[in-house]
Order: structure tokens, then sequence, then C-alpha cells
């Protein structure tokens, strides 16, 4: 439905397959196949996906669940499980899987310990960035997540600062596992910037800073904030120019603060791209920014540093453990002048490109895959 959505799991089921057999099981709420009216947009990509279906010659299995939007919420988690459970009994009558992986904590890791136990296999589950620092916090999710997590055999997070946030609610250090995620070195690797600009048929004028993000409700990727920085950034340094990739509801409220700053000829908002499409908006860029307010570890910082440029991001989640002096500026997150002092200084200094690349050359998807294998099998061995 969203092409943007599930890349990089994409990527790890590509190197898991390496090592073991996969498959893929991706629930989603079942919608009716109603006439495409405005307001039911957001929902009418859900009655397209069919049950069965492969990406990249990996079968998918997409059972459908009932759910309500803002009243299923709170069952969120159950209603998942009951359309999962048939399927999963079926697809293991003719795939007889060792063990159930499951991405993001909830609503999918609780449904997933919930199938897991009644069907007799390990569980690992996978914390990926706020469903550990935010629904871990949340009162009504909190309980469903802590006993999942306490059932789990493993789990894995891409970052050290998840792992301490799940220490600190009582789970075993020994029972977590730190994988960060990989970058596909196939797309993303240095460009030439001009070449870039003229493919893009972007104008060639003064420098540019990249912004690649989900403009979401949460506003957790900070773009705000770099918005106000760039009300003061234009006044020394003109012409400059901010290009923001991302769609999602808060589009209409950013591009309403642009104007009523003036910003229109500064801020560019171009839409969502595909994953393919973002190494050339990377190689176009003088300066990648992400001021998320908090983080996993996100992809789109190590695709920059990958691509050879300088990344001024907000020192949260595994940020401060990817970003250093070689290769870009950390910034408090919600400081919108800091991070303005910040791209100036990034835009005024010659970076080393190789450097900067080479700072990311360890981190690609087989090594992710293989560690993901070894816990996998820890998994399975502990039963």
């Amino acid at each position: 439905m969203n092409p943007t959505k599930g890349v990089f799991s994409e990527q790890l089921v590509l190197g898991l397959l390496n090592y073991c057999e996969v498959r893929v099981v991706c629930p989603q709420p079942w919608f009716p196949r109603l006439p495409r009216w405005n307001f039911l947009e957001r929902w009418h990509g859900y009655s397209l996906i069919p049950t069965e279906y492969d990406i990249d010659s990996i079968p998918v299995l997409s059972p459908k669940y009932p759910f309500i939007p803002k009243w299923g919420e709170r069952y969120h988690s159950f209603l998942l499980f009951l359309g999962l459970v048939r399927y999963a009994y079926a697809l293991r009558r003719r795939f007889r899987f060792d063990v159930i992986n499951a991405h993001w904590l909830y609503p999918d890791g609780v449904a997933a310990a919930r199938l897991a136990r009644i069907m007799g296999v390990p569980l690992v589950l996978s914390g990926l960035g706020c469903d550990v620092n935010m629904f871990l916090f949340e009162k009504r999710k909190r309980g469903p997540i802590l006993r999942a997590l306490k059932q789990a055999s493993r789990v894995t997070v891409v970052s050290e600062e998840l792992k301490t946030h799940l220490l600190g609610v009582g789970i075993d250090h020994e029972h977590v596992t730190v994988i960060r995620n990989g970058v596909n070195k196939q797309l993303f690797f240095p460009r030439d910037q001009p070449e870039s600009v003229t493919i893009l048929g972007l104008p060639q004028k003064g420098p540019c800073v990249l912004f690649v993000g989900r403009l979401a409700e949460e506003e957790e990727k900070g773009l705000r904030y770099l918005i106000e920085a760039f009300q003061e950034l234009v006044r020394v340094r003109n012409p400059i120019t901010l290009y923001v990739i991302g769609d999602g509801p808060m589009l209409k409220t950013y591009q309403e603060l642009v104007h009523n700053q003036n910003l229109q000829g500064h801020i560019q908002f171009v839409g969502a791209k595909a994953h393919q499409d973002i190494p050339l908006w990377i190689g176009a860029c003088d300066v990648f920014c992400l001021p998320s307010l908090r983080e996993g570890c996100p992809n789109v910082v190590l695709e920059a540093l990958s691509c050879g440029r300088p990344v001024v991001a907000s020192g949260v989640g595994d940020i401060p453990n990817l970003i250093g002096k070689a290769n870009g500026i950390l910034v408090e997150p919600g400081n919108s002048h800091q991070l303005c002092e910040a791209l100036d200084i990034a835009l005024a200094r010659k970076w080393d490109q190789a450097e900067i690349c080479g700072s990311v050359s360890t981190l690609t998807w087989d090594a992710a895959a293989s560690q993901y294998y070894s816990v996998l099998l820890g998994a399975c061995s502990a039963v």
C-alpha cells in the first residue's frame, strides 16, 4: 500500500535468507471495498491488499483483522491476534517454522506473544524505537508489552538507549541484544553533487539542506524546530534551501508555518519519495539534518553517512554513537537556535567525504542478518 514502508524489514529478510528459510506475516486492518471517498482515503488502500503476495521473491502472508479507528486502539493487539491465529496454524502445516520474530512491540509483539504461547513456539521480540521509548511508558500498553517481553526467549533492539529502557523495567540483561540496522551499499554511496542536482532538476543556487521523515502528528522528527532554525539561518545565509521529503497528517500545518514565517522561497516540500530515489536527493544536498525528539537507530542517518554527507542531528537514540567530529554535529533536541548554529558551522566546513562514508562501512544488512540469525538460534536452543 505504501512503498516507503517496510523497506528495512525487506532488507533484513533478504539478508536472513542467506542463513535460513523465512516467511513474512504482515497483518493489516480489514476494510471493505467502498467508493474512494476523500474522508476514507487513509483507509481505502487496505481494501486493495491481497491475502498473499510476494516482494522480491519473499512470500508474504497478509491476514486481515477487524479494527475500528480510535475505538479499536484499546484492543488493537487482541484484534490483531484474532485475525492472525487461523492463518498462522495454516501456515505451519505447510511451513514448520521453529521461531517467531515480531518487529514492533505493540500491537504486533503483544499479539505474537499470545500466538507463540498457544502454539508452543519460542518468541523473539524486536524493539525499534517509539514502541520502546514511548509505548512502554503508556499506561494501557505498558502491562501487555511487559508480559510479552518477559515471555520472549530473546529481545533485540537497535540502540543501547533502547536496551537501557528495557533493563530499567526489569528485563534480563542477557536476554537483550543490540543489533544496529544496516545500509544498502549498492544504493547508498557517494555521488557527484552537481550531477545529482542536475538530474533532479533543482535550481543551482546556494547550499542545500535535506530532511527526510514522516510528518506525523506526534512530531517526533522535530521538523518544526528545523523550520524555526531556518528562519534564523536565512538571515546569515542567503540563498539557502531546505528540501523536505515526507508526507503525513502534519504536512498542511508545516506548510502554514513556513508561509507564516515567509520562508516559501527557502523551504520546499517535495512529498514522499520511493526508497530508491532517496540516494539522489542525499547526493544533491550539502548537509543532511534530522532534529528528532526521540529515535532508535534511524536508517536515514546511516544512509546519509554512507553517501558521504555530513549529518546535523539531535543527540537522541543511537545517533550519538553514529555521529562524531569527523562526520557531523550533534544538537540538543528541541533547540532551534543551537540547530541553526550547527547548520551554519556544517555548511561552512570542508568535510572529508571518504571519511564520512567509512564511518558506517561495517553496518551492512548482511552483518545485521548474521546477528539476528544468532539470536534466533539462541532462542530455539533455549527451549
